[in-house]
């Protein structure tokens, strides 16, 4: 006899619940559960995911997870009080529910998902939050409050802006004369220079003003912020009248600076310089109307300018140097106080740090004994540190009298005395002194660094113009132009920008150093003349020719580019 077949089992979902049909003659039924973050499935007691068989006797329970939507408000205010920034942030829910199914003898759950907005924020609501942070109505602004708001999602605006106040004016000069391009003792110059002859109005002394008070978002008073300025001294070459207005009291370049205003002191030459004038030292501008010859060395402290011709000399100017014509197996400097002070502020930064590592050695050295009860003096502390450790400490006295021997006396100026002084200090009996001497050298080195770095601040980067140079050595902080020519076997180092856009406006034969950018018309030659140019590896320094013979190389710091054919409308790095 046949045997008799047993009828399936059903499973249907109705409400979210999973209703069991299955009689005890039937074969199970299956219920297919997939896997959902918001779903749980636990059958007997044991959580299960995929194909699951069920039994009369089955207990089936369903968890679905609910997410509630939810919405945040916050106000945040800028440092200065001046402005109230309110953000609103907005996250929907879920609704979570199983998708109802016929009695099957297999059942597949399916998850249905319905998203549920947060209720929106009302403008009352965000009044009464601004009034909890205290901001004043004064400077609500309603307008954008009430368009974010009815946009109905997330997003920022300023709630309130307060009155920011007027900055103060410090008290300061206005200069009343213009520079100009025309020629300067006979040299046409290729920035504009300011000069004025005896007697003129050169500028106004304007007093402080101050500024006017602001209202913060919160009703309170923000007082006005006058710059703490270091008015300018009036040199000698300024007198100043019960109005407060300068007059020139000599003719001369005008001199603008954050700590001196004045018209430079001129010695004017109306002849060549040769070797019976001797050297020429003037710590104002020198002005030649004429050429400098073979041994002469001119020294400013201003601005040397020379309307002939540079052969066989040395010319420095700490402020710029300006040649009309050409310069021959000479050397010309610019600006070199002004490297000079740098390195040594340098320097005496690398003398701080030494100080400061051996004051930190002894005072640890003195805490250690004083714990395993010895109560050594510091100078014997001292003592033993330099006879090991620090035995460089001691070789400083030299190496700043190296320092002030390789640099001219006129760059150094009253800092000779100083590295004297502090020579001085650093002798063995010095430095076996008391703490309060060590706190006393440390603040006076302190106060030298800055006065140095508050001196370059003031102070312009020193230019060279020339018509050309020829088998000469030019070195300045700012840039150098050859307005004609160019530069024909030449040593060129420029803290700026090195140009040759003259006509020719070659570079050729020479080493080219600059710290931004070097511009030229011609580098090299046809007969492939060994010519160097480098610049800073850097963005926004390049080198940009017309055209580059065989023979040129370029050098971004250690990245070397040798051109071996001819080039045209050259722009390296590319």
């Amino acid at each position: 006899m046949e045997e008799e077949r047993m009828l399936p089992g059903r499973i249907a979902v109705v409400n979210n619940l999973v209703q069991i049909a299955v009689e005890l003659n039937e074969t199970p039924a299956t219920l297919v559960i997939p896997k959902h973050p918001a779903l749980q499935i636990r059958v007997d007691g044991v959580e299960l995911t995929g194909r699951v068989q069920i039994h009369a006797f089955s207990e089936v329970d369903v968890h679905l997870v609910q997410t509630e939507p939810t919405r945040d408000m916050r106000i945040f205010i800028s440092p200065d009080n001046l402005l109230a920034t309110l953000e609103i942030v907005y996250t929907d829910g879920k609704k979570t529910a199983l998708q109802d199914a016929q009695a099957t003898p297999t059942c597949v759950l399916q998850v249905v998902e319905d998203v549920v907005k947060p209720h929106p924020f009302t403008l009352a609501e965000v009044l009464a939050a601004m009034t909890e942070k205290r901001i004043s109505m004064d400077f609500l602004n309603s307008e954008e409050i009430q368009d974010l708001l009815s946009r109905e999602s997330s997003g920022t605006c300023a709630c309130a802006r307060g009155e920011p106040p007027t900055e103060g004016l410090p008290e300061r000069f206005e200069i009343l004369v213009k520079p100009q391009s025309d020629p300067v003792f006979g040299i046409v110059p290729v920035r504009p220079i300011l000069t004025v002859r005896s007697g003129v109005l050169v500028a106004r002394r304007l007093l402080a003003e101050p500024g006017t008070p602001g209202t913060s978002v919160f009703g309170t008073t923000i007082a006005p912020y006058t710059p703490a300025v270091k008015v300018p001294k009036v040199g000698q070459g300024l007198a100043e009248d019960s109005e407060r207005l300068l007059h020139s009291t000599r003719g001369g370049r005008v001199i603008v600076r954050s700590d001196l205003v004045d018209v430079a002191p001129t010695m004017e030459f109306a002849e060549s310089l040769s070797a019976r004038h001797g050297h020429v030292h003037f710590d104002g501008d020198i002005v030649v109307y004429g050429d400098v010859e073979e041994g002469v060395e001119v020294v400013a402290g201003g601005v040397v300018f020379i309307r002939g011709h540079v052969s066989s000399a040395r010319v420095i100017g700490d402020a710029g140097v300006t040649i009309g014509g050409g310069v021959f197996q000479s050397k010309v400097l610019a600006g070199m106080r002004h490297k000079t002070l740098h390195e040594l502020e340098e320097l005496l930064e690398e003398l701080a740090d030494d100080w400061e590592s051996l004051e930190q050695s002894a005072e640890r050295l003195e805490a250690a004994l004083r714990t395993h009860g010895a109560e050594v003096p510091l100078s014997r502390v001292v003592a033993s540190l330099l006879a090991d450790k620090f035995q460089a400490i001691l070789e400083w006295p030299r190496r700043l009298q190296e320092f002030a021997e390789s640099r001219p006396a006129l760059d150094l100026g009253p800092w000779q005395g100083r590295l004297k002084l502090i020579s001085s200090w650093l002798t063995q009996v010095h430095l076996e002194s008391t703490a309060a001497a060590w706190a006393s050298f440390q603040e006076q080195i302190d106060k030298w660094r800055t006065v140095i770095r508050e001196w370059e601040q003031a102070t312009e980067l020193a230019s060279i113009q020339v018509a050309h140079g020829q088998m000469s050595d030019l070195e300045a902080t700012g840039d150098i132009d050859a307005t004609v020519q160019g530069f024909y076997h030449c040593q060129v180092h420029a803290g700026g920008t090195v140009r040759a856009l003259g006509r020719p406006g070659v570079l050729v034969g020479s080493e080219i150093v600059a710290g931004s950018t070097i511009l030229a018309r011609i580098v090299g030659s046809p007969a492939e003349a060994l010519t160097t140019l480098k610049i800073p590896e850097a963005e926004h320094c390049y080198i940009k020719a017309d055209c580059v013979y065989p023979g040129s190389v370029f050098l971004a710091d250690e990245f070397r580019h040798e051109f071996l054919e001819e080039s045209r409308n050259c722009q390296w790095p590319m």
